[in-house]
């Protein structure tokens, strides 16, 4: 049995994680011993983007060279810190030049500057100026800004924030993969983020207008915090409270909401009820919370040349082949105990000269269907 609790004020940033599952907004927020998958390229280059942001704020702009070994650096200092992960293995054994690839850098590069150049002018490129005939308010404007409300209970970091002579603000959020789903309506999860900045926003300036803008790789999403936003967010916060009191100890297990959503979820190793299903063995219509590439049983290891190995994954019901992989992150692996086996987000894979194109897979002809992140689990 495992007692969780809620001991820090809310995260705007994760705050729609709550409707999805409560154990799973604690396991993310609360400093809590669990299993959870490493990181993938796509998440770390997403803190370095924030990390640099706050760099730029003190010391103006960077050039691309600069921007080009400031992310170079960080990647490989954070990857490192990723305890037996492929990620780790790969910046020790690889240029870095081949980890991340050429083309990725250079996007990152693109957008931190087009992320700077939209925080400090409140442009976003290749459309008219928004501030035109507007001026930004001395001491208005800020990167990496925190906020917190001890009414609401909330607390995070805004992006960046703009004030202007006429009295609006706008607090812009950056991500850098997809922001959208279907006929561009906003994911549910920045959607929550962005409205509850909105709000502590508007309460901490003391304004009339907030402008909510969000940008990610699939374009802009901009809108003007409305009255029933804001009974969104309060609604949000009522519900996130009834099932999340502050200071109260639960068990793991009751907080849990099993769902499409687990098979995205980087934390799921550390979920009992997640972990009980997976260790059943049980797959079909009704268990599409299980991720595809999710395996529980025996695991056979081959070594290879060039200090690589094949693992032969065996349950009663399925078998897979993992090759490719490196010995040093296998080597635990040895008898026949049954170990659980969790499959990188396809998210965080992309096609060759996109991201990193040599993580080892199941079926090499579908790179980001089936690549692998390993993290072993005795049952």
């Amino acid at each position: 049995m495992i007692l969780v609790s809620r001991t820090q004020a809310w995260q705007p940033s994760k705050l729609g994680l709550v409707a999805d599952c409560p154990l799973r907004y604690l396991l993310e927020t609360e400093r809590l011993e669990v299993p959870r998958l490493p990181v993938g390229p796509a998440t770390l280059l997403g803190i370095i983007a924030h990390s640099i942001a706050a760099e730029c704020s003190r010391l103006g702009s960077l050039g691309t060279p600069e921007l080009r070994a400031s992310i170079l650096s960080q990647f490989e200092w954070l990857a490192r810190r990723e305890h037996r992960s492929l990620l780790g293995w790969l910046v020790m054994h690889r240029p870095q030049c081949r980890v991340l690839g050429p083309a990725l850098l250079n996007e990152q590069c693109r957008r931190i500057k087009q992320r700077w150049r939209l925080a400090t002018s409140y442009e976003v490129e290749g459309a008219s100026p928004r501030s035109s005939g507007r001026s930004i308010m001395s001491g208005g404007f800020g990167v990496e800004r925190p906020l917190s409300d001890e009414e609401l209970g909330m607390s995070g970091r805004l992006d960046a924030v703009c004030s202007y002579s006429d009295g609006e603000v706008c607090v812009h959020e950056y991500k850098t993969g997809p922001i959208s789903i279907g006929e561009a309506e906003l994911r549910p999860v920045y959607r929550a983020q962005i409205l509850a900045y909105g709000v502590l926003a508007k309460r901490t300036f003391g304004v009339r207008q907030v402008r909510l803008m969000v940008s990610g790789a699939d374009g802009l999403w901009e809108r003007i915090l409305s009255s029933s936003m804001e009974e969104e967010v309060m609604e949000l916060l009522r519900r996130a409270n009834e099932a999340l009191p502050l200071g109260v100890s639960r068990q793991a297990e009751t907080l849990a909401v099993m769902g499409e959503h687990c098979a995205r979820c980087q934390v799921r190793p550390g979920c009992p009820s997640y972990m009980s299903l997976l260790a059943s063995g049980e797959r079909n219509e009704s268990t599409e919370a299980l991720a595809k590439g999710d395996f529980h049983g025996e695991v056979r290891v081959y070594q290879e040349p060039q200090g690589l190995s094949t693992l032969h994954l065996l349950a009663p019901n399925r078998t897979a082949q993992v090759t490719g992989v490196p010995i040093q992150l296998v080597d635990d692996l040895s008898g026949k105990r049954p170990l659980s086996v969790f499959g990188l987000r396809s998210a965080e894979v992309k096609p060759r000269g996109r991201s990193i194109s040599n993580f080892f897979v199941t079926h090499p002809s579908d790179v980001s269907g089936s690549a692998f992140q390993f993290l072993t689990v005795c049952r």
